[in-house]
């Protein structure tokens, strides 16, 4: 019988003033190494893939990078396809970022990570990436400024997890996530808008598949819903029209589980301290809000954000906060195919 979890949601707020890879053993100027590759859903089921690869000219000129692209069945026999078409051979030894389509993403991305997984020369903290559209587009696509784009998205992601503007994510916490009980894994969102890449939200995961999707405006909650903070930045309109920009100086969530008869129960808090970095107002100085207003309306707003996103979690039967994980480790009899 499915059981009926319950969530009650309760942020606390304060407000604080002022403004070594494996690699075969030839010569590395004979080997097209790996740095970046990206996977799309091709024709009748097939896999489209392409890779990153730096080629070094010699001498004091920095090296370019090229793509290279594939098709096959499965990873493996698109990669040999791939193969046939560079000068030298492909080993991935530097890989530092994957990339899937979210088409691709949507049917299931395991196969693909799994040949990943078992190969040791793959770094355990290379980084993954859904992108909106296709892999190529981005991995093809000249940007300013950027001369090898597998190093420059691995950067950009690594940038926006030092900012907190995402969660800690690489491949080996989607790895744990997924073979974790009551866990569901998330990934990046990267798109192209116009001249430039950016991280749009993150994908939720139904084990290997893409269900949802949480927006750059929500990624805030969400992290706070996840994972400790300390910088990261958020913009609020108060009921009187003014906005305020803050930055989260130290947020932690806590969870506390009991048994509600025979349906669990989750006790969310959030223990948030903030910073006001903008206010935006065209009240005269007398009429604005003073400091427990705001801390009072920003404080309504986070738990009601936070309860709209566990409703959709709980709407697409998908659990990345893995709240089943925490019910696991209270309820010996927890049965990972009822929740």
């Amino acid at each position: 019988m499915k059981r009926h979890k319950i969530y009650v949601f309760v942020i606390t707020l304060f407000l604080l003033g002022g403004c070594e890879p494996l690699l075969p053993t030839k010569e590395l100027n004979e080997l097209d190494i790996i740095q970046g590759a990206g996977y799309d859903e091709g024709e009748d089921d097939l896999i489209q893939s392409h890779f990153v690869f730096p080629i070094f000219k010699g001498g004091k000129e920095p090296p370019t990078a090229k793509t290279i692209s594939g098709i096959g069945d499965s990873s493996k026999e698109s990669r040999q396809d791939a193969s046939r078409k560079t000068r030298f051979q492909l080993v991935s030894g530097q890989i530092r970022i994957i990339l899937f389509s979210k088409s691709l993403s949507e049917k299931g991305i395991f196969p693909i990570l799994d040949t990943y997984n078992r190969d040791p020369s793959i770094g355990r903290i290379s980084q993954l990436a859904i992108v909106d559209g296709k892999t190529k587009e981005v991995l093809n696509k000249p940007f300013k400024e950027v001369v090898n784009i597998a190093l420059h998205l691995q950067e950009m992601v690594e940038q926006n997890i030092r900012s907190e503007t995402i969660p800690n994510i690489d491949f080996n916490s989607f790895m744990y996530q997924y073979y974790q009980d009551g866990y569901d894994p998330y990934l990046p969102i990267i798109s192209v808008k116009g001249d430039e890449i950016i991280v749009s939200g993150l994908g939720i995961m139904k084990d290997d598949k893409l269900v949802m999707e949480v927006s750059k405006a929500d990624t805030f909650i969400f992290l706070s819903l996840v994972e400790k903070q300390k910088k990261g930045f958020h913009q609020a309109t108060m009921s009187n029209g003014d906005k305020i920009g803050f930055e989260s100086i130290k947020s932690k969530p806590a969870y506390q589980f009991k048994m509600n008869g025979k349906n669990p129960t989750f006790n969310i808090s959030i223990n948030m301290k903030v910073r006001i970095m903008e206010y935006s107002s065209h009240a005269h100085e007398s009429s604005l809000l003073s400091v427990e207003n705001i801390e009072k309306q920003l404080e309504s707003q986070l738990k009601r954000d936070g309860l709209r996103l566990i409703t959709q979690f709980q709407k697409e039967k998908v659990d990345p906060l893995g709240l089943g994980a925490k019910y696991e480790a209270h309820y010996r009899a927890f049965d990972s195919d009822k929740w």
